[in-house]
């Protein structure tokens, strides 16, 4: 048998983290400036890791969301798409560009 701080102490824990996930922020939206980009010979977490690293650096970008299922990144800010591209080609990347 438990002891009965440890049942309460769990019971408490438990709630809390019941709690928590109720009360978190909801993953955020594109509510301002921001482009989608799909780079198809994007595959894995390297690839990810060097677009995230080489796209936050371009003047203007405020955040970088990367989907590796759907090969896009969300990049939110007012950076020059030109130059995003060109950090995206200059990494090795192909853009696909819908038209």
């Amino acid at each position: 048998m438990l002891p009965e701080w440890l049942k309460v102490s769990s019971a408490i824990l438990l709630s809390l983290l019941i709690l928590r996930t109720f009360l978190k922020k909801p993953a955020e939206k594109v509510t301002g400036e921001g482009m989608l980009v799909t780079v198809p010979n994007m595959s894995c977490e390297n690839c990810k890791r060097i677009l995230d690293t080489a796209i936050r650096r371009v003047a203007g970008v405020n955040n970088v969301a990367i989907d590796l299922k759907t090969k896009q990144i969300e990049i939110l800010g007012q950076a020059d798409q030109n130059n995003v591209y060109s950090v995206i080609q200059d990494a090795g990347y192909s853009i696909k560009k819908d038209e």
